[in-house]
């Protein structure tokens, strides 16, 4: 008789050790899922997220007047953008040109707008017929106003939808930023942001290539050890 109660005790401590081990596990498992779950989403917000939450505002700002170069090629020619982490491919049609920045980045444009955008080292009006296939010209930005822009610290990732479809990092892994990038936009009819029409410029493009003067006060101070040649 004392065997049977002993046996059904022992059995009932085993089935009790059992249930207790399983709770473990599965909380241990929910615990993981979740911090998991929590990395992802503060590792990058939305922008629209970090534009309600942020102590920056917008600025009025434009391109300032700075150099880069630009070719058309003879033959299909691929390129790559490190500060977008982007591949293009130019083509020899007349109408593809290789543009590279100050910082040696390089990406493709269209010869339309890049007379709308540059001008010869001289300043004169843009043609076709000043590019030679696979040579490098001098080319001068043409200063422009009509955008606005808001500062990102280097140490938040945003992620910000395009009007045309693409998804672009801001302070992304693995590429330079200077203090932190930018999101910029077009001035509306109203005079306020367009938000229909955001996209990122790289924070060590943006300090030596956008008009800084209207920038806030906290945003100056932070770049203001970034180098403005």
């Amino acid at each position: 008789m004392r065997r049977m109660v002993a046996a059904a005790v022992a059995a009932s401590a085993i089935l009790l050790l059992g249930s207790v081990i399983a709770l473990a596990e599965d909380a241990s498992e929910s615990v993981y899922e979740t911090e998991d779950v929590t990395e992802g989403v503060l590792d990058e917000i939305s922008s629209d997220e970090y534009l309600e939450t942020t102590s920056y505002t917008w600025f009025a700002t434009g391109k300032i007047n700075y150099s880069v170069q630009g070719k058309m090629v003879s033959e299909n020619t691929e390129v790559y953008n490190f500060l977008e982490d982007v591949n293009y491919v130019a083509e020899p049609n007349g109408e593809d040109v290789i543009l590279k920045g100050n910082l040696g980045e390089e990406w493709v444009s269209n010869i339309e707008k890049v007379i709308k955008t540059y001008t010869d080292a001289e300043g004169n009006e843009l043609t076709a017929d000043v590019f030679t296939p696979d040579i490098y010209v001098d080319l001068v930005t043409i200063p422009t106003t009509g955008n606005f822009a808001c500062f990102i610290p280097a140490d938040i990732k945003v992620s910000v939808e395009t009007a045309w479809g693409d998804i672009l990092h801001a302070n992304r892994d693995g590429v330079p930023h200077g203090d932190g990038d930018y999101l910029v936009c077009r001035e509306g009819e109203d005079g306020e942001p367009d938000l229909s029409d955001v996209w990122v410029v790289n924070g060590e493009q943006f300090v030596v290539h956008y008009d800084m003067t209207n920038a806030d006060a906290d945003t100056e101070a932070v770049t203001e050890g970034q180098s403005k040649e």
